[in-house]
């Protein structure tokens, strides 16, 4: 192989590999809602609501407001939250999750599974059980 074809595949691998490399899966933070608690309570209906405290970067102070969604699993509430606002939800700064009481005596198994399975829930998420009648009025207290 002459030495031009050499130099030309190098630069050609040269500048495949730049071109690949970066931040491919880049997401500005001005584009995302990011959720910092959960809150977990059933309904009359026997359907999960899950209220979700969302934080707004616009404010210099810390803010934050709640979105409810109702859903028959976890991952359908989840799901349901981004349906209701304009940005994509970012789950991966939740830190706690409040499960009601009511929704604890049927079982932490679907908890448990979605704290497992949702794919941006940190492994350190802490899941609490309130002694409050909902779960959502702990998210709402302030402090």
């Amino acid at each position: 192989m002459n030495k031009g074809l050499r130099l030309f595949l190098i630069l050609l691998i040269t500048a495949a590999v730049l071109s690949i490399a970066g931040c491919w899966d880049y997401r500005d933070i001005e584009d995302l809602s990011v959720a910092m608690g959960m809150a977990v309570d059933k309904t009359p209906d026997d359907v999960y609501l899950l209220t979700t405290e969302i934080a707004k970067p616009e404010e210099e102070s810390a803010g934050a407001f709640l979105v409810e969604a109702q859903g028959r699993t976890l991952a359908e509430c989840m799901l349901n939250t981004g349906k209701k606002l304009k940005n994509e939800v970012y789950w991966a700064n939740t830190q706690v999750l409040i499960v009601s009481e009511t929704v604890a005596t049927e079982g932490l198994t679907p908890i448990a599974d979605i704290a497992e399975r949702q794919r941006e829930l940190r492994p350190t998420l802490q899941i609490i059980v309130s002694k409050e009648a909902t779960a959502r009025e702990l998210l709402k207290t302030k402090g």
